[in-house]
């Protein structure tokens, strides 16, 4: 039987228990090295406005069609992440990365979602030199900051399938087309990344006025338009290369 597909970044998901997990201890001192090696990160809808500010933002090919973040060029590095696995200041970080290692799991037993961690996150281990921790549990009771948590995943969750939602809007409108982008580098290699989707201006400047209606009563036009104006991110994307004179086509 096929193991079901971890999000991405988790490695080993457990669901959080009191009494169980009253010795597990966040510190404070952990970094973002976690998504260093990741070039896309998902994002809610509410999130576009802050995001477009620095990330082209782009939809998946998966199933179900998701919002992106595209952070690198690369299949395997983060241009926002340093050596030292910090993310950039002053740069807006989405939800999806704040939220790690924390994930709301459905217990379709239970009906309800489940606060669960990857327990195998950095995030947990021993804080080093003066570095302060905080429990998550105690005598079995979840503390502030696990109500914190708590609250924070399952507003990310009501954004998240908000933006699920308009994807499958988009699709159904059929104006979703699948898009690449090139780079070319000063020292000759070509980047080609791939895989991705946007909005087509012509099939939304060509649909009836109707559906168009339809689509800015249902509030999905400033996201589009968003999405649309993030596109001039690539070009700073390409100037976080640390390589010369770059041509971006």
């Amino acid at each position: 039987m096929t193991e079901p597909r971890l999000p991405l970044f988790y490695r080993r998901i457990t669901a959080l228990e009191g009494g169980k997990h009253d010795s597990l201890r966040l510190n404070s001192d952990s970094t973002y090295k976690f998504a260093e090696s990741s070039n896309s990160v998902p994002l809610a809808a509410s999130e576009f406005a802050e995001a477009a500010r620095d990330y082209p933002i782009v939809f998946s090919m998966s199933d179900p069609i998701v919002p992106v973040a595209i952070v690198g060029l690369k299949p395997d590095r983060n241009l926002f992440v340093g050596a030292d696995g910090n993310w950039d200041k002053d740069v807006y970080i989405p939800a999806y990365i704040r939220r790690y290692p924390f994930v709301l799991v459905e217990n379709s037993e239970a009906g309800k979602l489940v606060l669960c961690c990857d327990d195998s996150a950095d995030h947990f281990k021993p804080a080093t030199g003066a570095a302060p921790s905080a429990s998550l549990f105690d005598d079995g009771k979840p503390t502030a900051l696990a109500n914190r948590i708590m609250t924070f995943c399952t507003e990310f969750q009501q954004h998240y399938q908000a933006a699920i939602a308009l994807c499958r809007l988009l699709s159904e409108y059929e104006l979703l087309v699948s898009r690449r982008a090139d780079v070319a580098l000063n020292n000759g290699e070509k980047l080609a990344l791939e895989g991705f989707q946007m909005v087509d201006e012509d099939r939304l400047r060509s649909l009836r006025d109707e559906k168009f209606l339809e689509l800015r009563h249902k509030g999905v036009l400033p996201l589009i338009y968003t999405h649309l104006a993030s596109a001039t991110n690539w070009r700073h994307l390409v100037n976080r290369l640390p390589t010369g004179e770059r041509t971006l086509n």
